[in-house]
């Protein structure tokens, strides 16, 4: 073997040499990039390349190293001409974030970094973020992935500093010829593929880039630095949608009847987070988690839907998808329909909107933020009467909020209404979604009579604390209600997803993608409770919606037609009403129930059935 230093470096005769002077790097560097496209090969030959064929497989795997080696060799290169060692360890420290990233997600919520994944961080507000550290990343699972990643820095600066001490050691002549060759044929292939990658952004908008992903199965194999590539373009392309969706409601205004009469009707809309709906008394929870609706139920004030399915089991495109007029299962996006508040104010209703998870400081920042979309400046002045500035430790100091901003000035206008209110709900950790006080810390462990090999006394008391949060969301409700009880008011209370506490599996939160997902744990995810409380006055005054409603409680529905159901009975007569779509009308035909883009939820349902 020959030392370095002992000849001339020329890149002309030895292209391998940046390689060989940073051999530590190159190799480490390839394997923290690549370990899921290569234990997507090895699960496929598993499978005896059932799910997938096996040039397909190989040629993803070829294609893929080859870009992540060329990547490698490029950065090899850059240290070797501009000799600087400081390029090489920052590109070495971000290759081993994410890895760590990737390992932490893959472990903790069996995914990986992707557009949703980001989009989550993006959104996430500081106290979210607070809690997130505080429950998942100082865990021991998070500390011991933290743990493993200095550790290995810690070793690779070992391994590199000796290794340049020794001036890198060179390799025989016939092997030098042997990986110049090998890199040859790896630049060829990476600039295949890279051509072909690039060519994929030109003209796309998010929805056919993300069928482009799916329909080449390329997505889920990629390296983990062409994985954050793609998914902060899918990103750029949501913010892209969130200006059509705005430039939209801009218009949407001049197509309203402006004639609705003043029926001194308050819509009261309340969104709830999180909620799961088996675990609410009024579908049947064995627990009395809410004893307020129960009692409406009971005096024949409420009706409770039973059929109603989310679109998506993150905040973020499930309420896109409701507060826009679109139809998910006839195909259309929530980008290419208006935010349907707007249609309400330009109607002549006050929009009173009062969100608990409004971020004040980040609507400016990121443009594919939900804050940027139901906050943007346009859609404010379009959109609301008046609105909040603040968020609330608890649900309930919301509302208080409400009633000491508008309530009076409400009441005395005398106007028609629609009144939106944006809870916390029972978002992670439940534990800190109400006060600890005796009316509220009502359930423990010993409360919770299922049996499961998995139901340990902590798990149990996860599950108490959770009915503990839906007790205080009803204790909301009956605040809310409370407000407006002497009005002309209805009152439609419904989640924008579900959950699971130990539910149906060992698992808490929404960890799991659709893909691996039971149908009992796509049932909690996606099916959620959706109830309407009417006043005695209201119910006076229209005996005909009360028998409509009751009527039409078991039929199937989806989040983002939920919106026709408003229309209808706010009397709001627009082009975007479409009574084909409203559960209440005549005309109703459910739409397919498509989650997460692609799954037709009943077709699963009923497979399993």
């Amino acid at each position: 073997m020959k030392r370095m230093n002992s000849r001339q470096s020329n890149l002309l005769t030895d292209p391998c040499e940046p390689v060989c002077r940073n051999l530590p790097f190159f190799i480490i560097f390839t394997a923290l990039l690549t370990p899921h496209v290569l234990s997507g090969f090895l699960n496929d030959v598993r499978n005896h390349f059932s799910e997938i064929a096996f040039a397909d497989s190989f040629s993803f795997l070829a294609f893929n190293l080859a870009e992540v080696l060329a990547f490698a060799y490029l950065v090899c290169l850059a240290v070797h001409v501009l000799k600087c060692r400081y390029l090489k360890h920052f590109m070495f420290v971000f290759a081993l974030l994410l890895f760590g990233v990737n390992m932490y997600l893959r472990i903790c919520f069996g995914t990986l970094l992707s557009s949703g994944t980001l989009l989550l961080i993006g959104e996430t507000n500081r106290r979210e973020a607070t809690e997130f550290f505080e429950t998942f990343l100082f865990s021991s699972t998070g500390i011991a992935i933290a743990v493993g990643l200095v550790a290995a820095l810690a070793i690779y600066y070992l391994i590199d500093s000796w290794y340049e001490k020794k001036a890198g050691i060179i390799l025989g002549k016939r092997t030098g010829v042997l990986l110049a060759m090998t890199m040859a044929v790896v630049l060829c292939l990476a600039a295949v593929e890279t051509s072909v990658y690039i060519n994929n952004f030109k003209n796309q908008s998010f929805a056919s880039y993300e069928r482009l992903l799916t329909f080449t199965q390329k997505y889920p194999r990629m390296d983990y630095c062409r994985r954050l590539i793609n998914s902060m373009y899918l990103l750029h392309l949501s913010g892209e949608e969130t200006k059509q969706a705005i430039s939209i409601a801009k218009i949407a205004g001049d197509e309203v009847d402006c004639t609705t009469p003043n029926d001194s009707l308050t819509i009261v809309l309340v969104v709830g987070e999180s909620f799961i709906k088996s675990h609410a008394s009024v579908y049947g929870y064995a627990l009395p988690t809410m004893p307020f609706l129960d009692n409406e139920n009971a005096n024949g004030n409420l009706v409770a839907f039973n059929n109603v399915v989310t679109t998506a089991k993150h905040t973020s495109m499930a309420l896109r998808n409701f507060f826009s007029c679109n139809s998910v299962g006839d195909g259309e996006r929530w980008s290419e329909s208006t935010f349907f508040p707007t249609l309400f104010k330009a109607s002549g209703y006050d929009v009173y909107f009062w969100d608990n998870q409004y971020e004040p400081f980040s609507q400016n920042d990121l443009d594919f933020a939900l804050n940027a979309y139901i906050h943007n400046a346009a859609i404010n002045d379009l959109s609301y009467t008046a609105c909040n500035d603040s968020v609330y430790e608890y649900d309930g100091d919301l509302v208080e909020s409400f009633k000491n901003t508008c309530l009076s000035d409400h009441n005395a206008r005398s106007n028609n209404a629609l009144v939106i209110f944006h809870l916390m709900g029972q978002h992670f950790s439940a534990d800190k979604r109400y006060p600890h006080t005796p009316e509220f810390y009502r359930f423990n462990s010993d409360s919770i009579s299922r049996k499961a090999d998995y139901l340990t006394a902590s798990k149990k008391e996860e599950i108490a604390e959770y009915d503990n949060a839906v007790l205080y969301n009803d204790y909301v409700l009956r605040d809310i209600v409370g407000l407006f009880k002497e009005h002309n008011s209805i009152l439609l209370f419904l989640s924008d997803h579900g959950e699971l506490v130990y539910d149906v599996s060992d698992v808490k939160g929404r960890t799991k993608e659709i893909d691996v997902m039971s149908v009992g744990e796509m049932a909690h995810y996606y099916s959620i409770p959706m109830v309407l409380w009417m006043s005695e006055k209201y119910k006076n005054k229209h005996p005909e919606m009360v028998e409509l409603i009751a009527k039409c409680k078991d039929r199937r529905l989806m989040s983002d037609n939920i919106c026709q159901l408003l229309l209808h009975i706010g009397n709001i007569r627009t082009k975007w009403y479409q009574s084909c779509r409203d559960v209440l009308s005549l005309d109703y035909q459910c739409p397919p129930r498509i989650i997460e883009s692609s799954v037709d939820y009943d077709k699963v349902q009923e497979h399993n059935d």
